[in-house]
Parts: C-alpha cells; structure tokens; sequence
C-alpha cells in the first residue's frame, strides 16, 4: 500500500497542523457559548474531568481516547471544552489527510494541501471530530494500517497488530466497520493480483480470497452472538446498524470531495493553477459561512435551564434527595456533573419496573411528560396546593422529579392506575447495564481508571 514515489513529510506535518489550528479556532468560535451541544460532547467534558479530579471514568466508554484527552490537557493546560475541541480538532485534520495520502499516486502540489480543509469545513459535517471523538481516533489507526500494510519487512509484523489492537481498543463499534472494509478492499485487491498471476503446472488457490471469505464469515458470527447476548442491549444489530449509518452520513460527504477532488486534480491540468486556488479558498469561505450561521441550532436551552433547575432543587433538599437515590437520563446526568461535581445514577439495575410488582425501592427519578395534567387529580385528592405534592419537584411545564413510591402509593386506588402505569412504563426506558458497558468497564480497569457504579 505505500506509494514508492517520493513523499514531502514537512508540507503534510505543516499541513495537518494548519487545519487542527484553524478548525479549532473555527469550532471554539461557533460554539463558544453552546458546547458542549450534545451528548457525546458532555460525555467527553464529563470523563475528562472525573478522570482529572477524581481518577475514574465517570460512564462506561472505552478508555484509549479519554486517557489521550488527560494527556492532552496535562501538557497544554487548556479548559476542558478547549482540549477536546483541539484535539478532536487535530485527529480530525490527520484522518482526512490520511486519506487522501491513500489516494496518492503522484507528488501533491498546492491545491493538493487545501482539499482536507475544503472537505472539513463542510456544513454537513462539521460536528463531527467534537460529537465522534473515539471514532475518529478509530479511523486515524485504520487509516495507518491501510498505509503501513505490506508485510515485506520484520517491523511490519510488529507495526500491523500493534495499530489494530490500538483501533479495537479506541472504538470496537467503528473498529467494526473501518476494519472490514480494510480487510475487503486489500483483501479483493490482492485477490485479483493473485487470479492475474497463471501456472502451468497446477491451478494454485487464491490465499487472499479465502482469507477475506474467513474474515467475513468470523464477522458474522460476532454479529450473531452480538445480537443473541444484546451485548449493546436489546436489539443490538439495530443499534450497531443505525449507529454506523449515522457515521457514514456524516463521513461520506467529506470524502467524496477528496476523491473527487483529488481526481480532477490528475485529470484536469489547469486547477494546480493560482486562479483555481483561489476559488477553492472561496469556496472555502462560503463553506466555513453557512456551517458557522448554523451554530445557533446546536445550543440545547431546554437542558441548560433543567440542569440549573435540578441543581436549585438538590440544594434545597439536600436531607430528602441525594446523588445517590436521583436517576436522571444520561445527559442530564452529565450536565449536571459538569456544573455541581454531583454523580447521580442513569441506569436502572436490578430494579423492577413492572406495576403489579411490589416496589421495594424509593428513589427520586426524573420523568419526562408528568406535567401539570397529572399533578391535578393527584393534588385534588391529597388535598394539597398546585405544586406542593410531596415527592414530586417540576422541572418545568412537563418534567419533573418523581418519588417511585409515589406511583405504588397511588397504584392502589383504581382512579390513578393509569398515572402508576404511566410512571412505570417511563421508568421503564431508562436503560440497563449490558455486555458493552461491562466490557468498556473491564478495559477501564486493565488501565487502572474504572469506577463500578
């Protein structure tokens, strides 16, 4: 896979750096006043700092990535928001001229260097480094293993497994994808090398086809058991499957420029040109416009004011709701680490959710859609003022914090067994801990970081 036509390392370091530096000023100045906007980005933040301040993972994720963001932070001395937006940022940069050094069959010119920002700052994408961290991390090593992959010297069979076992341990859902389709393109490639070569003596066998034939056939036994043990819960290969479209989605637009690009740029003389340069870079302009005018939609207000809201409550009734009996959804349960060091609960283990079951645990979980028309009837039969019933606390005009006995309290008069239904069936989404999360829990602790919650 290596290009044996002389290849300028400075201009390609120089390069990767010039766009991890812009797009972090770019993503710092788009988002300075709503990031972290989503919840891989408050999954981050929330992990970097647990593993700062109290030396464990705060969630269950895989521990290469984050242990690379400490080190990040450690020697640059940025905020957290500033060390996962640089460093997203500069994997980012490495992964998209990575790939277009795959690409390469002849010496890159000058516009060679401005594809990967022409690519990057692309609306559709532009959330990406920052949202898919791990993923992109993934990405960078596969990338390295389809340029590094030729098996002609010693140190090849140290380079080989050494970046495929760093590209399992980054993201196993994105090693997942990004691997078969090394295996299938280098595979298939060394396939027809291997038809095109005759023998007269005997038909030999094509090693590379059957190797590629295992390696899909061992894939789709993992994919099985996957789904037989729901190792990502229930339905795991639905979850597998919508989680790698909504990467592709994101990727496929970013790298059909550079391919695309990088084909015109061979075929077609006059854009190496100075005047093709310069529409690039205001193409590059347009780009970096509208992907900044949509900034504003990423800002999550609802949650910001929901976590100042649960924060308020918490300090009000410190005796009556702890961080230990609190389940809230994960990304509030994040947000509101980063902003008051409290670690609440996101899963539900061992706790039944079924209303004809006695309910021998009382803890206080957030509910979304119990609002003022299911406190009414309730605070009309306690007798109680609009806003005063014990055990629940609104968060806002449909949320609040409920009381679980609260639904078993009710539950034995007949007129509220559709609110206990209600309150059962919500507390009934809130997710498990499943295979992936004790596997990522495992690796936490081979590294020494993990935190049993």
């Amino acid at each position: 896979m290596r290009d044996p036509k002389p290849f300028r390392r400075l201009p390609f370091f120089w390069s990767v750096l010039a766009l991890s530096f812009v797009f972090s000023i770019f993503t710092f100045a788009r988002t300075y006043d709503s990031f972290p906007s989503s919840i891989s980005e408050l999954e981050s933040l929330a992990n970097l700092k647990s593993l700062q301040e109290n030396g464990h993972f705060y969630s269950f994720v895989e521990p290469l990535p984050f242990l690379m963001l400490v080190f990040w932070n450690k020697i640059s001395f940025f905020s957290l928001n500033l060390t996962v937006i640089t460093l997203s940022a500069f994997f980012f940069s490495l992964f998209l001229h990575l790939f277009l050094l795959l690409l390469r069959r002849e010496e890159w010119k000058r516009n060679h260097y401005i594809l990967p920002f022409l690519s990057a700052f692309l609306p559709f994408s532009i959330q990406f480094p920052s949202e898919h961290f791990s993923a992109v991390v993934c990405l960078v090593f596969v990338l390295l293993i389809f340029l590094t992959f030729k098996m002609e010297v010693i140190t090849d069979l140290l380079v080989f497994p050494a970046l495929t076992i760093l590209a399992f341990l980054s993201d196993l859902k994105m090693f997942l994808l990004a691997f078969s389709f090394f295996v299938l393109f280098t595979g298939l490639r060394k396939a027809q090398t291997q038809a095109q070569r005759t023998s007269v003596f005997f038909k030999k066998k094509n090693i590379p086809l059957i190797l590629v034939l295992i390696y899909f056939s061992f894939l789709a036994l993992v994919l099985f058991l996957f789904q037989m043990v729901q190792f990502f819960g229930n339905n795991s290969i639905e979850i597998l499957l919508l989680h790698w479209y909504s990467l592709v989605k994101l990727l496929a637009i970013p790298l059909i420029v550079i391919s695309i690009g990088y084909f015109l740029l061979k075929t077609e003389k006059e854009l190496n040109t100075v005047t093709a340069t310069g529409i690039t870079v205001v193409l590059i302009l347009v780009s970096m416009f509208f992907a900044f005018r949509e900034s504003r939609e990423f800002s999550n207000n609802e949650l910001n004011t929901e976590t100042e809201e649960l924060d308020r409550i918490l300090k009000q009734r410190k005796k009556e709701i702890t961080s230990d009996n609190l389940y809230l959804p994960y990304s509030h349960s994040l947000a509101l680490y980063l902003k008051s060091n409290l670690e609440t609960k996101w899963r539900l283990d061992g706790i039944s959710t079924d209303p004809n079951d006695k309910n021998e645990f009382s803890f206080f979980i957030y509910i979304a859609g119990f609002g003022e028309s299911e406190l009414q009837p309730l605070e009309k039969d306690f007798g109680i003022k609009k806003g005063k019933l014990p055990g629940v606390f609104p968060l806002s005009p449909n949320n609040a914090i409920v009381q679980t006995s609260l639904f078993s309290n009710v539950h034995v008069k007949q007129k509220f067994e559709t609110i206990s239904f209600y309150g059962f069936q919500k507390m009934s989404e809130y997710p498990t801990p499943c295979l992936a999360d004790r596997y990522n829990s495992f690796l936490q602790a081979v590294v020494g970081f993990s935190k049993e919650k």
